[in-house]
């Protein structure tokens, strides 16, 4: 699967998800624990702030350095260890990946950037259906973080394969926030897909 960050696409393995007949639809994993910066102790900052660097170069692996030393520097920060766990599942390490969101859980059992995360992890093993009762929850804890529901359309999608229950969920979230442009672009690409199979 394509993962996109912020600053360009990351392999996770495997393929896109189905929008219709001949149609993809990609999932959007950015780079976002939910980090306050100006909340990190000041050792943590500056490699915080290289990590982001890194990821709008495109340069996952180099970002994920920054990303283990603001870890070492933090260790206890449930949003850190979010963050190195994309990065880790972008470079290929879902193991990796899969410590860090477990930890972060057990740090924030309230982060839904970590339960997004944990539901990616599930998608990236098959396990679809556990991944969609994993990201609703995300949703439902992190309501404003977009890549959730961006998570829940794309994993409802292939759970259901309704077209236009998915078209109509992602309205509903699109009047409450219209400025999610990757929401908008999952609905035209439903929107053609269902007037294509009419």
């Amino acid at each position: 699967m394509l993962f996109r960050s912020g600053g360009g696409y990351g392999a996770g393995g495997g393929g896109r998800r189905p929008a219709g007949q001949g149609q993809q639809i990609q999932l959007s994993l950015p780079v976002d624990g939910g980090v306050d910066a100006a909340t990190l102790p000041e050792p943590a900052q500056a490699p915080y702030a290289r990590l982001h660097e890194k990821v709008e170069q495109g340069q996952q692996a180099a970002a994920l350095e920054e990303a283990d030393a603001a870890v070492a520097a933090a260790p206890d920060h449930a949003g850190l260890l979010v963050e190195r766990a994309i990065l880790r599942l972008m470079t290929q390490d879902a193991r990796g990946a899969a410590e860090d969101v477990q930890r972060a859980v057990e740090l924030d059992p309230k982060s839904g950037h970590a339960y997004y995360v944990q539901g990616i992890l599930l998608m990236h093993t098959n396990r679809m259906q556990d991944a969609l009762k994993v990201i609703r929850q995300a949703t439902q804890l992190a309501p404003d973080f977009e890549a959730c529901h961006h998570g829940l359309a794309v994993l409802g999608l292939g759970a259901t394969g309704d077209a236009k229950g998915v078209l109509q969920f992602l309205e509903q979230t699109m009047q409450r926030h219209p400025e999610w442009v990757s929401l908008l672009s999952i609905s035209l690409q439903l929107r053609q897909a269902t007037q294509d199979q009419a």
